[in-house]
């Protein structure tokens, strides 16, 4: 089982001054006061269950009086920890913080320990409790925590692409209703597909796509450095609609994203995705073609249908690609690397029949017309944005 161990600082070690006296030992030499204690390893990810890890720590200054430290893990159901001699046991999925400290003193340090299970069920991964809904909750909450300060080059380490949830049930508003009006009206069930996945079934499309980086500088999402995020797509389809653009056509300001942001979302939530939470569910900036000025729309939404270049890497139908303007392009456009092949973009819906499905972006060769995939996976288009397709949409955990 594999350990990664880096050197980057997670938390902050803590070092507090405890006022002491120094003193002279036998040997006549003089001996000082402990201020420091600095341990050999501040942050870990290690799989349960994986050989245990010997932590050290070291006194300073080296001829401090006070030499004698006991440890103490902050949640043994994720790490145990020897008393004496600070060796840590990965026991289950989880975080805890693993803390040194100079007896008789408050001065202490710290390492942050995520320990995870091999599996791609994030349930097991985390080793999450409850049931349905609290269970659906409890993963993201676990999920959160794991992601909460870690270093962005790590999360790879423990999360990979293609690892998932199941969301019990979804309970949305009639295809052809009004959104943002009525109840949750329609149940769906997470069905079972087959070697194609479940309806339900939420999977990892993408690590720390929204980042600032070279090609991609727009996605700061209010902050000035990168954190660790993920993005989490719908499997398959759980539900089909029409986009119902703007003419000329727009994502912004259609019915779909009016249904994906209230009624869609509500659903989500009463499944127990903690939609509510800002600082778990994250809405980062993107930007979209509008057609009617062949220039970027702002988004924020928390839910959100991927564009054509985020789907695909590139933009073959959208406005970036044949508008005299570049509008839609590697400048202002992540990808969601999760999709390296049209055999992962193919997406089911209830009947298990694949099933193209939305983008965000607008065709480039006809006003009334939006990107999307089609049942083979490949880059395609409509005509009508009032035409029936899928929703598999995608939102951002940190």
């Amino acid at each position: 089982m594999r350990v990664t161990v880096r050197s980057t600082i997670v938390l902050l070690v803590a070092a507090v001054v405890w006022p002491g006296i120094s003193c002279i030992n036998g040997s006549g030499a003089a001996q000082a006061r402990v201020n420091e204690i600095r341990l050999n390893k501040t942050s870990i990810i290690a799989e349960a269950g994986s050989d245990p890890i010997l932590l050290s720590a070291a006194v300073h200054p080296l001829n401090a009086a006070n030499q004698s430290i006991s440890w103490e893990s902050s949640d043994r159901r994720v790490a145990s920890v020897d008393s004496s001699s600070g060796m840590v046991t990965p026991v289950g999925g989880g975080r805890a913080v693993i803390t040194a400290r100079i007896n008789g003193t408050r001065i202490s340090a710290v390492c942050d320990l995520r320990v995870l299970i091999d599996s791609p069920d994030l349930a097991v991964k985390f080793s999450a409790q409850g049931t349905d809904k609290n269970l659906v909750e409890d993963i993201f909450v676990r999920i959160h925590e794991y992601l909460d300060r870690l270093d962005p080059a790590l999360v790879g380490d423990g999360i990979k692409l293609g690892d998932y949830l199941d969301l019990p049930d979804l309970s949305v508003m009639d295809d052809e209703a009004v959104p943002n009006q009525g109840a949750l009206s329609t149940r769906i069930a997470n069905d079972d597909l087959g070697v194609n996945g479940k309806l339900l079934r939420l999977i990892v499309v993408g690590i720390n796509s929204f980042n600032p980086g070279a090609n991609n500088a727009l996605y700061q999402g209010g902050v000035d450095e990168p954190f660790a995020h993920i993005v989490m797509q719908f499997q398959n389809l759980p539900v089909q609609r029409s986009i119902k653009g703007i003419y000329p056509q727009a994502y912004v300001g259609s019915e779909m994203q009016l249904y994906l942001t209230s009624s869609f979302i509500a659903g989500l939530q009463d499944a127990g995705v903690p939609v509510d939470d800002d600082t778990i569910i994250w809405g980062p900036t993107r930007k979209i073609c509008n057609t009617a000025q062949r220039d970027l729309d702002i988004i924020t939404d928390k839910l959100w249908l991927p564009t054509e270049w985020e789907m695909f890497g590139n933009g073959p139908y959208s406005y970036g690609a044949y508008s005299k303007t570049t509008v839609e392009d590697v400048t202002n456009q992540a990808y969601l690397e999760y999709y390296n092949s049209d055999l992962k973009r193919i997406k089911y819906n209830s009947k298990g029949s694949a099933y193209s499905y939305w983008e965000a972006s607008p065709y480039s060769g006809n006003s009334y017309g939006f990107c999307s995939v089609s049942s083979n996976g490949s880059a395609a288009y409509t005509i009508v944005g009032s035409d029936d397709g899928g929703l598999a949409p995608a939102f951002c955990v940190r």
